[in-house]
């Protein structure tokens, strides 16, 4: 049976609409495929960029705990054993294995001249000069600069007994008194230990990063 010629004319009308939702649904669902793809690159790229980031500030912050501990080696060598050297030019490597033995070897100067000993600790004096400030101004990671402050505040303390050893020496009246003297000389020994100790907590703790 031949369909009436207006039900053809309405199935003819209605078979446009259909194919223009297919179509539409296509293209929407493309979009959304598209949008997918575009949000699971944009993902990648953000990890990639955020993983760069904490690799260049691991490696910032590796180079920075290298630089700090190449630094404070270096202070040591050119301020403190230098000092030492300079105080004590005839001592032995065993007078210097504890505060004791540094302690008999700087009143052992003492006792041969003690005017000439204050001459020779102001002229020493000079390599302890620039210690603090150079400490102070020493750039490192936050989590150093405790240990930095004190290893700073040993540094004033071994200028402050040094200077205080030859203040005593150049007064004759303090140079006579012997109890004075050996106490300022155990005080400067120790000052020196002090500082190696803060030292050595130092580069503890630059080994355990």
């Amino acid at each position: 049976m031949r369909p009436f010629a207006g039900e053809r004319e309405e199935q003819d009308s209605l078979a446009p609409v259909q194919l223009d939702v297919s179509d539409d649904q296509e293209l929407a669902s493309m979009k959304r495929g598209k949008g997918v793809q575009l949000l699971a690159v944009v993902i990648i790229a953000l990890g990639t960029v955020s993983g760069g980031v904490l690799a260049m500030r691991g490696l910032d912050r590796d180079r920075a705990y290298e630089q700090a501990s190449a630094a404070t080696q270096e202070l040591r060598r050119t301020h403190v054993t230098a000092f030492v050297q300079c105080a004590l030019p005839f001592a032995q490597a065993s007078n210097l294995a504890s505060p004791e033995r540094l302690y008999a070897a700087i009143a052992d100067m003492v006792e041969r001249s003690a005017a000439t000993y204050a001459q020779v600790l102001r002229q020493c004096e000079s390599k302890l000069l620039t210690l603090p400030p150079a400490l102070g101004s020493l750039r490192a990671p936050s989590e150093l600069r405790g240990s930095i402050a004190r290893l700073r505040e040993s540094s004033l303390q071994l200028q402050q007994a040094s200077s205080a050893l030859r203040s005593a020496l150049e007064d004759p009246a303090q140079r006579e008194d012997y109890v004075g003297v050996t106490a300022r000389a155990d005080h400067l020994a120790k000052a020196v230990f002090a500082y190696d100790a803060r030292d050595t907590e130092l580069r503890e703790t630059l080994a355990a990063r």
